[in-house]
């Protein structure tokens, strides 16, 4: 009687297993993850930003926008406005089209796709597609976690495909 293997997928238990902390890239979820430090720093912020809209302080929303932008790592960055509405509606206003243009820098993918709706949201796909290109030809690209990560990516596609579709054309 031979011995049935596990398929591969029940075989990787969970996201700490030794086989997938070798993996080639991260996933959605450790891209979110907050460290006790990082919640800690975020609720601070967020203070800082709703003190600032209560008070209509846009020269101070300003500098929270300009600060995070120009001075936070990509993962970092998403981690906060993954977890932060209130950061995320900010940051997504056009009013910051210029500093996400900056940050883009010389992405290809930049000029390819001039019809996103914001600068925001090409960060955030350009971001993820490079965290799911390791993935990608790996024999891990089809477990769950990195499903979601695959997934992300394809509702940023469909909001910025249907605001596509919403605008009129010249």
């Amino acid at each position: 009687m031979a011995i049935q293997r596990p398929l591969f997928n029940e075989a990787l238990q969970s996201i700490s297993s030794g086989l997938f902390t070798r993996s080639p890239g991260l996933t959605l979820n450790d891209l979110v993850h907050l460290e006790p430090h990082q919640k800690f720093h975020l609720s601070h912020l967020e203070e800082d930003v709703s003190h600032a809209q209560s008070r209509k302080d846009h020269f101070k929303l300003a500098q929270i926008a300009l600060q995070l932008i120009q001075r936070s790592p990509n993962s970092t960055l998403y981690k906060i406005i993954s977890n932060s509405p209130l950061i995320s509606e900010l940051l997504s206003e056009k009013r910051y089209n210029a500093l996400w243009n900056n940050r883009l820098g010389n992405h290809d993918q930049r000029s390819k796709s001039p019809t996103l709706h914001t600068h925001y949201q090409q960060w955030q796909l350009i971001f993820l597609k490079e965290q799911y290109l390791p993935w990608k030809e790996s024999p891990l690209a089809y477990h769950a976690s990195v499903s979601s990560l695959k997934q992300e990516i394809q509702r940023i596609e469909m909001i910025t495909d249907n605001h596509n579709q919403l605008r009129p054309s010249n």
